[in-house]
Parts: structure tokens; C-alpha cells; sequence
């Protein structure tokens, strides 16, 4: 699960207004040695969320770790 956006401090701007709607987008602040996030929000004046995109980019120190073996 992407939860690592929510430990990190998070930037975000409104970039359009329509009605009762905010479209938004935020940045976590990049961490080359962890898990950033960049994404959109379209949310409601009431604060629901009607749509939520990220995009998750997390560096790992040791890509070798990352692999399995088969037998």
C-alpha cells in the first residue's frame, strides 16, 4: 500500500477552481533515499475526495535485494 506520502511533509496548490470543485496537486518532498509521491486531487468544497491520483517513486539502496531466486 502507498501510505509513505503520509510520513512525509507534503506541498500542495490549488491549480483550478470550478463550482464547488478544487483541483489540486501536491509533491512530497523528494527523499532520493525513501518513497516520494506526486499527484492530483479533485475535492469539494466540503473536503470529499472525488478523485486522487499519485504516482509513487521509491529508491532502494540495494536493487539486489529486490530479487528472488527461482529453484
Amino acid at each position: 500500500m502507498a501510505f509513505g506520502w503520509v510520513e512525509n511533509l507534503l506541498r500542495s496548490q490549488i491549480v483550478y477552481t470550478f463550482r464547488q470543485f478544487q483541483m489540486q496537486q501536491f509533491i512530497t518532498n523528494l527523499n532520493p533515499k525513501g518513497e516520494n509521491h506526486i499527484g492530483e486531487a479533485i475535492v469539494r468544497e466540503n473536503g470529499e475526495i472525488e478523485y486522487l491520483k499519485t504516482y509513487r517513486h521509491f529508491s532502494c539502496t540495494n536493487p539486489s535485494s529486490l530479487l528472488t531466486s527461482v529453484s
